[in-house]
């Protein structure tokens, strides 16, 4: 099968681009597989197997009104005539809007694979138009949690297949030695990934556990905020490394993981920490935790914004190293389930199933 993902640009090094180049390098073992971006991308940010093919629909060189509103269609038209494909994987839904046009002209099956959680518009009203026409006109839906399977099922009239399939994990299982007593969180600092929360939590932790540190690592636009808010309640046990390129030593590290978000998609933090066999503990955030974490078995799934709960459960793990030592050998046993190679063979199920 020729098969083509089309991205907005392979060259970003988000979460979304990088479970693209796991998935193309997966499929590109059996298949013809292709990586275009509408703009730039011609030099991929995660490492993309030899066999694919990398292409760009150079849209960052058009400006304007008429040129930004027409031109995706007309070049991706060309591009297609050009390099007839079988498959079209979207790469965030939202680019349905250019690619099922395309069915018109060209004997193509269209994936739309939802990498948002469903109640998250992500800031523009197309997100939610796309998804609609999706529901009707494209050829599979791929969502990352069973919880958005329901809302697709239950907020639109889905005329077309819809799968849930996990993102996956890479690399080796770590068993962790849980010894250094560190409780980390890794994410950008936003709005969603609500680390002011985990401040105020912390506020009340570090009193009663003088031993024990905070690690927050990342970047973004609350960084400055946050630090702000850790110097006014004048808090002495929380680091800032910043993005960290070496961020498998703080996995290895850390005694437990911590995640306050307001909304997730399907957090692959906490993903990487049970990759390291770190205990988890986070809020029921809208979508992804419940799906990762098993309550008392590899963590705590804590109701989202009960405080109160959520400060008695950490302390209550770091205060219990039986209990940290049983949740940690747990992830260790059930990580395999997103092993990238089961995760690839669900992939080839779909793809199998369009070319029937």
């Amino acid at each position: 099968m020729k098969i083509c993902f089309i991205s907005g640009d392979i060259n970003r090094a988000g979460g979304t681009e990088r479970v693209c180049s796991l998935i193309a390098n997966g499929l590109a073992e059996k298949h013809d597989v292709t990586i275009l971006s509408l703009k730039n991308g011609l030099n991929p940010f995660f490492e993309c197997n030899k066999k694919i093919k990398i292409e760009s629909l150079n849209l960052e060189k058009d400006t304007g009104f008429f040129k930004r509103k027409l031109f995706p269609y007309l070049k991706l038209k060309k591009f297609l005539k050009n390099n007839p494909q079988d498959v079209i994987i979207n790469v965030d839904v939202i680019l349905a809007m250019y690619t099922l046009p395309m069915k018109l002209f060209f004997k193509i099956k269209v994936i739309a694979w939802e990498h948002f959680n469903y109640r998250i518009n992500n800031g523009t009203k197309n997100r939610d138009y796309a998804r609609k026409l999706c529901a009707k006109y494209a050829d599979y839906i791929v969502v990352l949690t069973d919880a958005d399977k329901n809302e697709y099922k239950n907020n639109l009239k889905i005329k077309v297949p819809i799968k849930r399939i996990y993102n996956p994990i890479v690399g080796k299982i770590h068993h962790n030695d849980l010894k250094q007593n560190i409780v980390l969180t890794v994410g950008r600092f936003s709005y969603q990934k609500n680390f002011e929360e985990l401040v105020c939590i912390w506020e009340k932790v570090e009193k009663n556990n003088p031993e024990w540190k905070l690690v927050i690592c990342g970047g973004g636009s609350e960084f400055d905020n946050i630090q702000k808010l850790v110097s006014e309640k004048k808090l002495k046990n929380i680091e800032f490394p910043g993005v960290c390129k070496d961020i498998d030593n703080y996995y290895k590290n850390a005694s437990i993981f911590a995640m306050t978000s307001r909304f997730e998609g399907f957090p692959m933090v906490l993903l990487e920490a049970q990759q390291n066999s770190i205990p988890l503990i986070a809020y029921d955030c809208f979508t992804g935790p419940s799906e990762i974490i098993e309550d008392n078995k590899n963590g705590f799934l804590i109701n989202y914004g009960d405080r109160e709960e959520f400060i008695n459960k950490l302390e209550y793990m770091m205060n219990n190293r039986k209990m940290l030592v049983e949740f940690s050998k747990y992830s260790y046993k059930t990580i395999n389930k997103y092993n990238i190679d089961d995760i690839v063979d669900e992939w080839e199920k779909v793809i199998d199933e369009l070319s029937n």
